[in-house]
């Protein structure tokens, strides 16, 4: 029995570029919530207005 699943990314292949830009959206919205979630975080720990 042969298997034809066939790896969409290669190791030195391209990603198409219509799933590149909502991969490389995704990564810099994480990025930006992963560094203001703990400002936000710790303001309001110590009790300061938005």
């Amino acid at each position: 029995m042969k298997n034809s699943i066939e790896n969409l990314y290669q190791l030195d292949g391209r990603v198409p570029l219509g799933k590149a830009l909502p991969f490389g959206l995704q990564h810099v919205l994480a990025m930006f919530v992963s560094n203001i979630t703990p400002i936000m975080i710790l303001a309001a720990a110590v009790g300061l207005d938005s």
